[in-house]
């Protein structure tokens, strides 16, 4: 295609458009790669390939940790997903991809040398805070519950508790110990997207 974009910029054009519409990888059992995630008793294991050829591992794997590790998986946690469509939960965090359409990637429009060059869009695997199950973990340890909402009082929404075991310690005490608790949170989810969430 060199020298098109002068000699023929229509042709040009539309190659350039077909080419940035292409996957960027075959998604068949010709291509296969894997990557295993693991932390203690949980791991994550990622196929780029077919759906068949997950459902071949996945049930390698069980057996091995069946038959050999003398382990179950559990069910509600073992699953087989299209990362392209859904997330998954992983260590208290909720993983999910960029990618909307289709598998492809977004472009973007950038200028080289007073020059408009159009290209994929780097992209990046977005991790966020599993907000549920944050907040039922502070609802189990007494520190919120659910009661109405002072903006809408149609509706409820988590809100701040008495804690009953705290009464005898000084008030430098108290926020020492409600100020470890959100510096815990707030550091364990630090490079989430949305840490924020439950400020």
């Amino acid at each position: 295609m060199k020298g098109y974009d002068k000699t023929r910029p229509q042709l040009y054009k539309s190659l350039i458009q077909e080419l940035l519409g292409s996957d960027s990888i075959r998604r068949d059992d010709s291509y296969v790669r894997i990557h295993y995630i693991r932390y203690a008793d949980d791991f994550v294991i990622g196929v780029i390939g077919s759906h068949t050829q997950a459902k071949i591992i996945l049930e390698r794997v069980d057996e091995f940790v069946n038959n050999t590790l003398k382990l179950k998986f559990n069910p509600e946690k073992t699953s087989i997903i299209d990362f392209h469509k859904d997330s998954f939960n992983f260590l208290g965090y909720s993983v999910r991809t960029p990618i909307s359409k289709k598998g492809q990637k977004p472009l973007e429009t950038i200028v080289v040398n007073e020059k408009v060059i159009t290209r994929r869009k780097k992209v990046r695997t977005i991790i966020e805070m599993d907000t549920n199950k944050v907040l039922k973990k502070l609802k189990n340890n007494g520190f919120i519950r659910m009661r109405t909402s002072h903006a809408k009082h149609n509706e409820k929404s988590y809100r701040g508790k008495f804690k009953g075991n705290l009464i005898n310690l000084d008030h430098p005490d108290i926020l020492k110990y409600y100020n470890s608790v959100v510096s815990g949170v707030q550091n364990y989810y630090r490079f989430s997207k949305n840490r924020v969430a439950i400020a």
